[in-house]
């Protein structure tokens, strides 16, 4: 199925340079799909190269893109650009025109990226829904995020724009899915496979004016594995984390028409089967957090955003799928409704260095004393939560979480 998409939100960047999703012959003919692009580089001063979208066909063909294919059970091409999935042209990196871009509602942290979150489902095959955890995909679904840092993020589209850092690959196997992380050359001209990861210093401003320094990694492959393990019938299987049905109810932007994400799925035939979305309670846009505040967050508002917080962030680990979760049986999922579960008054089996003289998990009314702040705050190794992904505190994040915790009704954790 070819799918011309524009962005839910039109991407900016990508080393410096504009990013762009050509619109698709089968959405509007090619004269149409040509002036919009066009238009929309002039309005949003992201440039106009690439915006030829080739004329009418199928599955990318008659743009000159390669039809999308990769085997999940061998290495993929060294460099990005010989997937398909993105290139260069004329100065404006392009994903490929099949992909359908997403966003969440409440994206993971990671060192205050910036995401452009894209997916393809090979023709013929469908997403089925599923009410609790990711949706399922069909085996050579593929799934592409690539991470961009800007020089001051309350000014994304200043200057030069967003740099691009990486682009992570991930593919559906017959059972599970297979992780493959990209690092873009300093000149953004390509993304090379490095199955050994790397560490990256980036300095930046971020969204609240503090300048910034990040250790910012870039995952080996192995280390993938940390977070996107998940115990599965008895068995570990690599899995998602983001493509929630909760995290996908939202709007985008597609084809220039608002639309909910979910709803555009179901449109395109990806998504054939799902239940009506007024009886879908989407999760806290984090968006919404910034917009209206943490101090201005009060009662199921602030319970809920927290909780969507912690799982988004956490419950990849800390739930009943997660390795952490069983051992250390603190589950962080927005669905488990009990308070002892989620750290209320719970001493951790294992905290390590995380404990920092706090005796429990969570204690009401008492965000100082609960050793969950304490590993949202830290930095230092072998201590913070989540162990991987970050090198810096999540401000907003802990800010959201401490709130919570002095909301909750007091209790003597200590009887």
């Amino acid at each position: 199925m070819t799918t011309r998409a524009l962005p839910p939100e039109t991407p900016a960047g990508a080393d410096r340079v504009p990013l762009l999703v050509p619109v698709s012959s089968r959405v509007l003919r090619k004269a149409q799909g040509v002036a919009l692009c066009i238009a929309l580089g002039a309005a949003l001063s992201f440039g106009v190269g690439g915006c030829d979208s080739g004329a009418d066909g199928g599955d990318g063909a008659a743009t000159g893109w390669p039809a999308i294919a990769l085997d999940p059970t061998v290495t993929p091409p060294q460099k990005l650009s010989a997937t398909g999935l993105a290139r260069r042209v004329q100065g404006a990196l392009q994903l490929h025109p099949d992909l359908v871009p997403y966003d969440l509602t409440m994206p993971l942290f990671s060192d205050y990226a910036e995401k452009r979150r894209a997916l393809w489902v090979p023709k013929g095959k469908v997403i089925t829904w599923r009410d609790d955890g990711p949706l399922e995909f069909p085996e050579g679904s593929i799934l592409v995020k690539s991470f961009l840092f800007s020089e001051d993020m309350r000014d994304p589209g200043a200057g030069a724009g967003p740099r691009v850092i990486e682009t992570r690959v991930m593919v559906k196997g017959a059972t599970d899915w297979k992780a493959w992380p990209y690092i873009w050359d300093a000149e953004g001209g390509d993304a090379t496979l490095a199955v050994n990861g790397a560490v990256k210093e980036i300095a930046f401003v971020d969204p609240a004016g503090t300048s910034r320094v990040a250790n910012y990694l870039i995952p080996q492959r192995n280390q993938c594995l940390d977070c996107h393990d998940q115990g599965v019938d008895g068995e570990q299987v690599t899995g998602i984390i983001g493509p929630r049905a909760r995290y996908l109810h939202r709007d985008g932007v597609y084809g220039g028409k608002t639309i909910n994400q979910l709803q555009h799925l179901h449109d395109l035939g990806l998504l054939p089967a799902m239940p009506a979305l007024t009886t879908l309670k989407p999760a806290t846009s984090l968006d919404e957090v910034r917009k209206v505040g943490v101090p201005n967050l009060h009662g199921p508002a602030l319970e809920s955003a927290a909780r969507d917080y912690l799982e988004v962030n956490c419950a990849h680990c800390h739930s009943a799928k997660g390795v952490e979760g069983r051992t250390s049986q603190l589950f962080l999922d927005a669905k488990n409704d009990n308070p002892f579960l989620y750290g209320v008054c719970k001493a951790p089996s294992s905290a390590g260095k995380g404990g920092f003289g706090r005796q429990y998990d969570v204690v009401p009314g008492h965000p100082d004393k609960s050793i969950l702040v304490y590993r949202l705050e830290t930095a230092e190794l072998g201590a913070m939560m989540p162990d991987i992904g970050r090198s810096l505190p999540d401000t907003l994040g802990i800010a959201l979480v401490r709130k919570w915790i002095e909301a909750l009704p007091p209790v003597n954790c200590d009887r």
